[in-house]
């Protein structure tokens, strides 16, 4: 019905910034006796045709997704277009040709032709470079001036509003995978206590396990804003949820044994972690607290207070890890990996990719850069990651939580992975402007710890498949060197006392414990 509206209501306006161009021609050409004879019935069912005709062909358009991608379909489209526009403006010729209207006036219509036909670029040209077309109109007709800049605004936006409507599927180009009854299974009347709750990993999680009917919810963050903004939202979608919230940082080992105390989960979800790479290039001491002792403090309480099944949230960037953040997840891997063998509580790990729309991640910079014009800068041509939506990801993390017998390394299947600057043309060009033409590319060089690809597997990993086809386990072949409780204890004096030594010590226990 919205749609209906907007069709008629832009339909209304075409008519009549059409008809007014017609006049102003007439009037411009010297021919006011024609004006009258434009209210012929048959001049004016012929514009009522051709004007519904022209609004279809720009719906056409505005619903290609080859707008501005100008492959093979690209220039068959601008074809198809040409000639559209050509056979409308021939029947008005036509039409009109027994009034013997001048060439100045034939020149006006097809002009006017071409405004209200979106040629290819048109869809996608922005306010400033539909102003030049405009300067025309605008010199000799500022009425109709006023009409266009009308009519090219409320495309603009449109045009605008369209990127919170872009499918995910068109950029990471497969389909969402559907959930199987095993979550329920696991989840349903259980305690549920989840980290890292406002993050992007951690709001979704809240969301999807509360789909589960679970006995009760625990969202514990270091944000007060995020743990409320996400307990409103869960009060308003799952009233009948019974949710406590827990305010605490997880380097705070005895409040986090005091809240295990209190409310005693049955299962944990261990979101929480410092993961901005550049930024932990130049915090060594803040990742190494946040994601290796808080999630030890965390792994303690879990098998303390026996939780049933523990998950821990891990990243692509622990395998072969050249940067801060990815060492301290990789160690974060190894200290829950080191009590599952020796627990009652199901330690489990979950290995993917980076996830489209989280915060800090490609898609949103992406859509605030092309929002403001460009230009959008991509580190290097030839970076690729794997990616997925964060509903999708949290979804086989819960998968993983109810496959889990302890110890596993679950990898999940992230398809094939994808080229940065292949993200960004998609993104331009379904937001509805040209790559490098209305919204420039700009490379800015690989930044301090990334790497061009990431793997999800270490080279000595065996995969072994599991009952879900998207979720595999990477069975490790691990060498241990040293004593991991005891590198540890030397990496927390490190981090008080000698912080220009955590680089090395991250160092020695990840070569200690990789399987070569």
């Amino acid at each position: 019905m919205n749609s209906l509206f907007l069709f008629i209501k832009e339909y209304v306006i075409n008519y009549f910034f059409l008809s007014g161009i017609f006049i102003l021609s007439l009037l411009a050409a010297e021919s006011e006796e024609l004006i009258f004879e434009i209210m012929n019935i048959k001049i004016i069912f012929a514009l009522v045709v051709y004007v519904v005709l022209a609004q279809l062909c720009l719906y056409k358009f505005k619903t290609t997704k080859q707008i501005g991608n100008f492959d093979k379909e690209g220039y068959l489209f601008v074809i198809k277009s040409l000639i559209i526009a050509t056979f409308l403006f021939s029947m008005y010729f036509l039409v009109f040709l027994y009034e013997q209207i001048n060439l100045f006036f034939l020149l006006i219509l097809l002009v006017s032709s071409v405004v209200l036909i979106p040629g290819v670029p048109t869809i996608s040209f922005k306010i400033e470079k539909i102003s030049r077309r405009s300067t025309l109109i605008n010199g000799q007709f500022p009425s109709a001036h006023k009409l266009a800049n009308s009519f090219w605004n409320r495309k603009e936006k449109i045009i605008k509003s369209k990127m919170n409507k872009i499918n995910v599927k068109d950029l990471i180009g497969r389909d969402i995978i559907e959930p199987t009854h095993r979550i329920s299974e696991y989840i349903t009347n259980k305690s549920v206590l989840i980290t890292g709750a406002g993050g992007s990993i951690g709001s979704e999680l809240v969301k999807q396990v509360a789909k589960y009917n679970p006995g009760s919810l625990i969202l514990l963050g270091h944000g007060e804003n995020s743990i409320f903004s996400i307990s409103a939202d869960l009060k308003e979608k799952f009233p009948q949820t019974q949710t406590h919230l827990a305010i605490a940082d997880i380097q705070d080992k005895y409040h986090i044994e005091q809240i295990f105390h209190k409310y005693k989960p049955n299962i944990v979800f261990h979101a929480a972690a410092h993961k901005h790479v550049p930024l932990m290039e130049i915090n060594e001491g803040a990742a190494v607290r946040n994601n290796i002792f808080g999630t030890e403090n965390l792994v303690w309480a879990s098998s303390k207070f026996g939780v049933e099944r523990f998950v821990f949230i891990s990243t692509d960037k622990a395998v072969e890890p050249k940067n801060i953040m990815g060492k301290t997840k990789r160690i974060g891997e190894l200290i829950v990996q080191s009590i599952a063998a020796e627990s009652l509580t199901k330690f489990s790990i979950v290995r993917f990719g980076n996830v489209l729309e989280s915060r800090g991640s490609v898609i949103p910079i992406f859509k605030k850069q092309i929002e403001s014009g460009g230009p959008v800068t991509v580190t290097h041509p030839n970076m690729v990651r794997y990616f997925m939506t964060i509903p999708e990801a949290v979804q086989l993390v819960l998968e993983a939580g109810a496959l889990s017998n302890g110890g596993e390394v679950f990898v999940l299947d992230m398809g094939e992975p994808v080229k940065i600057i292949d993200i960004a043309k998609k993104l331009i060009c379904l937001s509805g402007y040209i790559p490098d033409k209305d919204i420039r590319i700009e490379f800015t060089g690989i930044r301090p710890g990334e790497k061009l690809n990431e793997s999800l597997f270490y080279s000595s990993e065996e995969i072994a498949v599991t009952k879900h086809p998207h979720v595999m386990i990477a069975v490790p072949k691990i060498k241990n060197n040293g004593n991991l409780a005891e590198q540890l204890k030397k990496l927390k004096e490190a981090t008080t006392h000698s912080p220009e030594e955590i680089g090395d010590l991250l160092d020695k226990i990840i070569q200690n414990y990789n399987g070569k």
